[in-house]
């Protein structure tokens, strides 16, 4: 895929992405849905945790339908509570740990010598993954144009600065009207390398230091593309 052409389809996930908020009004209800998601949660220690810290910032639907190991949740965990405040990171050891036994990656080896399924495909012809990682957000009332400006620029040297980001793209949503005018998007090879960009001390740091403080909300998603 040529990089105007990625780039050209991570602009449009970005409009999507918040254009999608608004076809709630023609599916279930949000307490019908809410209840069906939390019936999945096992219990546990961190099971409160999860229903109302993560909740604050998005569905349960962002959790029960992920599979990660525990470095994978780790970094997920610590990234999201490092949007809302400092000093969570007992409450975060709980929710990762809770995570991590409640949905861990789910593996299955097949003997060496099976042959693939008819139609399937082998190791070696199998297609290769990419991570792009968005995040949506809008500043602040009193943020000046010089300062979100100051912002952007921040952000896209941080993240040129880590090595496992193999794309990045910085600039305002297509859509005029959108509640999360700005975004970033952040290309990745495998899903270690975006765990490794999730705990990077650079990545905290901007996120603790120049990011948060400006913010007033965001809205973060990970695709997943072939090619």
């Amino acid at each position: 895929m040529h990089l105007k052409t990625l780039l050209a389809v991570l602009v449009s996930g970005l409009t999507l992405l918040v254009g999608s908020s608004m076809l709630g009004s023609s599916m279930a209800s949000p307490a019908q849905v809410g209840s069906d998601l939390a019936a999945q949660l096992p219990d546990g220690e961190g099971k409160g945790y999860v229903q109302t810290i993560c909740t604050s910032c998005h569905g349960l639907g962002l959790i029960v339908y992920q599979r990660k190991t525990l470095q994978g949740w780790e970094a997920t965990v610590w990234d999201m509570l490092g949007r809302i405040s400092a000093g969570l990171d007992r409450e975060a050891e709980i929710i990762s740990t809770y995570l991590f036994e409640s949905f861990p990656v789910e593996t299955s080896t097949p003997p060496a010598d099976d042959p693939p399924a008819d139609g399937g495909l082998s190791e070696s012809t199998a297609p290769r993954f990419q991570i792009f990682h968005q995040v949506v957000f809008k500043f602040k009332p009193e943020v000046s144009e010089a300062q979100k400006t100051a912002l952007l620029d921040s952000g896209r040297k941080m993240l040129e600065s880590i090595p496992q980001v193999a794309t990045v793209l910085v600039g305002k949503v297509a859509q005029e009207d959108s509640e999360f005018p700005y975004g970033l998007v952040t290309g990745f090879q495998s899903e270690e390398d975006l765990q490794a960009y999730r705990s990077h001390p650079a990545h905290r740091k901007w996120l603790e230091e120049d990011y948060r403080p400006l913010i007033l909300k965001s809205q973060v998603t990970d695709l997943v593309s072939m090619e």
